[in-house]
């Protein structure tokens, strides 16, 4: 069953990095053709549209997977999704129309100036696409046809860098050239999986349903409205303390580290079925449980610390010069993605199982409120640097309390001090980097001991995976 938890990662994980790479593809094109303040700009573009999606998904897409597999009747599971996918286009819709009334507002409150609101109008526009997009993902990702799903995001990517790339450099429409090609790409995207999944999908509308997937879904809703200002609500903080050039250059680590959010979003999306089929059918699933926390968490630490030690070099490599500054600040956002991406999810599976997610919310606002406090106090102290911090701090006590409310739910039987020791050697070299001047050799030896621990570790996998590969090519 392990086995099958790591294909599925892999699988996901090649999908999920095929769209996270258009990210990190399109960096050295946006550094070298935008400003420090155009990059600030379509940060906070980006941060309107991430907090809008939000109320037009209401986490149905959650209400979906929570219960697919309990809906042993294909018809009444089809109409499920049917419910969800009609009260999504609805809502998204609804939730555009009130940000093209607002626009000018919202353009002149964060820039001074209603010039930029033709700019929020297109970038909210993917709203509705990528809300279907999402809860299409998550259907597929239950029908378990991972491949399918690899080549919708492989269409996806392609017509976005294709015509993220022709409007900005051909046709040389700046910033909104960007939102064009997204947009794109969440359209073609969405409408095809739509046709893909079109024997599960009507015109059907229950109350009944929708009623039930929002009772589990609903109370999740400020719980990742929390989770999503807790990643990006510290733009608004940063305006009254820091520059445009300053946010551009926060966006610009950000984008680096979102290597984790790519990491996070593979693993769960084979973890969120591979969970619920294990604690359904698996009786001693909590062992399981402890098993898939211990080796993922050491995993993603690792690569934490390998990511941190060469920050400067991958930012060397593919920004410009006025973009070097960020190098500092990619240790400590990594971490915290990877605390909100990866662990959380992995530890805080206790409100879930009982259906009390209502916990959730008091949580991820405590977390969120960590973090606002913490910015008012350190970013003036310390400048961007406090930004980073700030939202580790917040994450931190997301984790503990998340954990803690997680097992008095249900308990799993989590290793606390395994985990605390991971996450207190990941930090040191952290705050290592950002202090010392790391020689280059120095770092090289440090990756050469990651890999020499990481083969000692699953050499048994390793090889027994090779074994079967050779095997595999005798028969044929």
């Amino acid at each position: 069953m392990l086995k099958k938890l790591v294909k599925d990662v892999v699988i996901y994980g090649i999908s999920s990095a095929i769209t996270k790479f258009v990210g990190l593809l399109l960096i050295p094109l946006y550094t070298q053709v935008f400003s420090t303040e155009d990059y600030g700009t379509m940060d906070l573009v980006v941060t309107i549209v991430a907090i809008s999606t939000i109320f037009g998904m209401m986490q149905l897409e959650s209400g979906v997977a929570r219960f697919y597999y309990l809906q042993k009747n294909e018809n009444d599971r089809n109409t499920m999704v049917s419910t969800a996918m009609l009260t999504i286009i609805t809502a998204s819709l609804l939730i555009f129309l009130i940000i093209v009334f607002f626009s000018g507002s919202l353009s002149k409150i964060l820039f001074g100036t209603n010039i930029y609101s033709p700019l929020i109008i297109i970038g909210c526009l993917t709203i509705p696409f990528s809300n279907l997009t999402s809860l299409f993902t998550v259907i597929i990702q239950f029908k378990k046809k991972p491949i399918h799903y690899l080549l919708f995001q492989f269409l996806q990517v392609t017509i976005t860098i294709s015509l993220t790339v022709y409007l900005v450099i051909i046709e040389k429409q700046g910033i909104v050239g960007v939102f064009w090609g997204q947009l794109s790409g969440f359209f073609v995207s969405s409408m095809l999986m739509a046709i893909y999944l079109r024997k599960q999908l009507s015109f059907k509308w229950k109350y009944e349903a929708l009623n039930k997937m929002l009772r589990y879904s609903l109370p999740l809703v400020p719980a990742v409205t929390g989770n999503i200002a807790n990643s990006y609500f510290n733009r608004f903080i940063m305006l009254g303390y820091l520059s445009l050039t300053e946010i551009g250059l926060y966006a610009v680590a950000l984008k680096i580290a979102s290597v984790f959010q790519l990491i996070g979003t593979a693993f769960r999306m084979a973890w969120n079925p591979f969970f619920w089929e294990t604690y359904e059918n698996n009786p001693n699933h909590r062992e399981v449980f402890v098993k898939v926390q211990k080796e993922v968490s050491v995993m993603v630490l690792m690569v934490v610390l390998i990511i941190t030690l060469f920050s400067k070099e991958i930012i060397i490599i593919l920004t410009t010069e006025s973009y070097f500054a960020s190098f500092q600040l990619i240790g400590l956002i990594s971490l915290s993605v990877v605390i909100t991406s990866i662990i959380l999810p992995l530890t805080g599976i206790g409100p879930g199982i009982t259906k009390k997610t209502e916990y959730n919310t008091l949580i991820y606002f405590l977390g969120l409120g960590v973090n606002i406090v913490s910015l008012f106090f350190i970013v003036p102290a310390f400048g961007i640097i406090g930004v980073p911090i700030s939202m580790l701090l917040g994450n931190i006590t997301l984790l503990i309390v998340g954990w803690y409310n997680s097992e008095r739910l249900y308990n799993i039987g989590f290793k606390k001090l395994s985990m605390l020791i991971n996450m207190v050697i990941t930090l040191v070299i952290i705050i290592l980097n950002l202090l010392l001047i790391i020689p280059l050799y120095i770092k090289i030896l440090m990756l050469i001991m990651f890999f020499v621990f990481a083969f000692n570790k699953y050499k048994l996998l390793i090889m027994q995976f090779l074994d079967k590969k050779k095997t595999e090519i005798k028969v044929l």
